[in-house]
């Protein structure tokens, strides 16, 4: 069984903070996908995948 991850559109996601809080608590990674720049809390668990600079939305939204 693989351990738990969060995966975020960040761009529709209402409760960012609420999910940062919870993964912390919990230890739970999360990936955060956007189609622009955001600011997220400096935080290991926290990240932002890599993605090319001309992805496009529709490599956002295969995650």
């Amino acid at each position: 069984m693989t351990a738990p991850r969060i995966l975020v559109d960040a761009d529709a996601c209402p409760v960012k903070d609420e999910i940062y809080k919870v993964a912390w608590r919990y230890a739970v990674p999360v990936a955060i996908v956007a189609n622009q720049r955001i600011r997220i809390p400096d935080h290991p668990p926290l990240a932002c995948p890599p993605t090319p600079a001309k992805a496009g939305a529709e490599l956002q939204c295969s995650w």
